[in-house]
């Protein structure tokens, strides 16, 4: 099952998304931080009030900020599951994979096969392998206004790893102020026969 979860800065979002993952008192929970840290205070605040808000909840954390088509496989190989994974956030994902170090660089015309394989296959292989994945992202389709060969390339990838999330997602829910609104719900039920089948 996959599940998606945007919203504003501050709309609650990330609570929401971490209720979903914890839905289920049988299923093995783990969070996917996909932040990278660079040391500044705000990054640094960031964290550390994710890290309190997951305190009680039962979570094993993944500290994956890029790389996900060869850790999530490793991942799924030892935990055959049902788990509930909680990935937080998708625009941290992409922001990594566009400008780390860690990530890579590829011409223009290869980037639409490239966001897929870097980001939506290894989540839909989660899902379709009986797991729950909760994906927390940003405002749907929303550009992020600076003119810079970079931010532009930033934008069309973050927007088609939405798009192609969104078509293959069983449950789409937006968060303002902190209550949510489902855009698509999950049907009840399609979680148990899914996971039936593995």
């Amino acid at each position: 099952m996959l599940i998606l979860v945007f919203g504003g800065s501050g709309s609650g979002k990330s609570r929401f998304a971490e209720q979903l993952a914890s839905e289920d008192s049988s299923m093995e929970r783990w969070y996917i931080a996909t932040m990278h840290s660079d040391g500044s205070a705000e990054t640094t605040e960031r964290i550390r009030r994710h890290r309190q808000q997951r305190q009680g909840r039962g979570f094993h954390t993944l500290e994956w900020s890029c790389g996900l088509p060869d850790r999530l496989p490793q991942w799924a190989d030892h935990h055959p599951g049902p788990a509930s994974v909680l990935l937080e956030d998708l625009g941290n994902l992409v922001a990594n994979e566009v400008f780390s170090p860690d990530g890579i660089s590829l011409s223009h015309e290869e980037e639409m096969e490239t966001v897929r394989n870097l980001i939506v296959v290894p989540i839909r292989n989660v899902s379709e392998a009986g797991h729950r994945i909760v994906v927390v992202c940003d405002m749907m389709d929303e550009d992020s206004g600076i003119d810079t060969p970079e931010m532009k390339r930033f934008d069309r990838w973050m927007q088609t790893a939405q798009q192609e999330l969104a078509a293959e997602a069983d449950g789409i829910a937006e968060v303002v102020a902190g209550i949510p609104n489902w855009i698509r719900e999950p049907t009840k039920g399609q979680e148990s026969s899914q996971c039936s089948d593995h």
